[in-house]
């Protein structure tokens, strides 16, 4: 059986959106990945909270490459929720990422209390 990913839209307000991303992450499925961020770019979202915390991961991408299915652009924000050291390597220190350790850190970020929020860097 092949691997599966979904892509649900959650909630949107203004410029951002969150989605869930569920199922495994293999080689046959980034690129589902990629064209659903794309798309959340193309409807104008500039601020996109992407919650990876029912992500599975086949291993079969090498480090970082998860990364690159994140659409290039100054304009945008990925806001990652959830565990991502099974993930691959995360991005360095590109400003486009924030991680968030759990929804309710996102959620404060969402609701607009960037000051309570505490966003993780994972990268030493």
């Amino acid at each position: 059986m092949g691997a599966f990913i979904g892509v649900r839209v959650l909630a949107q307000d203004g410029r951002q959106v969150w989605v869930a991303v569920s199922g495994r992450l293999a080689r046959t499925t980034a690129p589902v990945l990629a064209h659903a961020l794309r798309l959340r770019e193309a409807e104008g979202f500039a601020s996109l909270f992407v919650d990876v915390t029912s992500l599975g991961d086949d291993r079969e991408l090498a480090p970082g490459e998860l990364w690159e299915a994140f659409p290039d652009g100054r304009r945008l924000a990925f806001h990652i929720i959830g565990p991502v050291e099974g993930l691959g390597s995360p991005p360095g220190r590109d400003p486009r990422f924030v991680f968030h350790p759990d929804t309710a850190s996102a959620w404060r970020t969402w609701m607009g209390a960037p000051d309570q929020c505490a966003a993780v860097d994972l990268v030493p």
